[in-house]
């Protein structure tokens, strides 16, 4: 029977010419396809999952049996008893902020943390721990005669290095005072004659900080000339003593910034215990 043109065609209609069947079927399996596809829908995947990104930390330095616990975020403990790399416990989401700081340092060390903070957008593996021997601070730990690392040549056969002699004078305060080491050398071999060291000032440590490597003591600078002027005073190491100039405010937001100083010229600016 022949379709008027207002009539609709059933697919149903098993009577329809099989072109009009062929067309239906085709449509009426479009939408499975689309599902199966997408469904051309516009939710992007999670690029982190549902479990989110893993921060992890390198330690490096710690000692055999000491125990060290890093925060994540002010929280997430992780205790620490071995070098190598260890993955906090909660995960950061996408585009969260991690920052992984020392909560308790291990016995008789100190440790410093690099590449510690950010933004999740992936795993983070680039936080390290470096640990070493924590260094006596304090007025009684700058006490001592102390010689310049740098030599200066005066002559074929003799040269010298300065000399510093710290005084402790009270919980926070010294005197300091300045001389010379004299080598019958002309590279400072051998064994230096000192000469009495004049007194220059007076100093007052006005704050201390201590990281992987450095114990500095900020120090405001009474000269015997009437000037004052400020300095960091830091042991480097049990047997070393840096000497940096300053101002007020300090130049300096940390040890670690006083320790990348001295590193830029340390044997102008270190002295070795006598």
């Amino acid at each position: 029977m022949p379709r008027l043109p207002h009539q609709p065609v059933h697919c149903a209609r098993f009577f329809a010419p099989f072109s009009a069947r062929r067309s239906c079927l085709l449509l009426a399996a479009l939408p499975l396809v689309l599902a199966a596809c997408g469904g051309g829908g516009d939710d992007d995947d999670d690029p982190a999952g549902a479990a989110g990104f893993k921060v992890a930390a390198t330690v490096t330095g710690l000692d055999s049996g000491k125990t060290l616990v890093l925060q994540n975020n002010g929280s997430d403990d992780l205790s620490v008893g071995a070098n190598g790399s260890l993955v906090f416990a909660t995960a950061v989401g996408a585009g969260a902020a991690y920052a992984v700081t020392v909560k308790t340092p291990p016995a008789g060390q100190q440790c410093v943390v690099a590449n510690g903070s950010g933004t999740a957008s992936a795993d983070v593996s680039d936080v390290t721990v470096t640990c070493s021997a924590a260094l006596a601070g304090g007025v009684q730990a700058l006490a001592g005669d102390w010689e310049l690392r740098r030599c200066t040549r005066l002559g074929a056969a003799s040269s010298a290095r300065t000399l510093v002699r710290v005084t402790p004078t009270s919980d926070t305060g010294f005197t300091w005072g300045s001389g010379l080491v004299q080598y019958g050398s002309a590279d400072c071999t051998g064994t230096g004659a000192p000469l009495p060291p004049t007194t220059i000032g007076q100093g007052e440590i006005t704050s201390a900080q201590s990281a992987a490597g450095i114990a500095a003591h900020w120090t405001r600078m009474a000269l015997v000339t009437g000037i004052v002027n400020h300095m960091v005073w830091s042991k480097t190491s049990a047997t070393e003593l840096c000497v940096i100039g300053d101002q007020n405010p300090s130049l300096f937001a940390n040890a670690g910034a006083v320790l990348q100083s001295i590193n830029v010229t340390p044997d102008g600016v270190c002295h070795v215990k006598r």
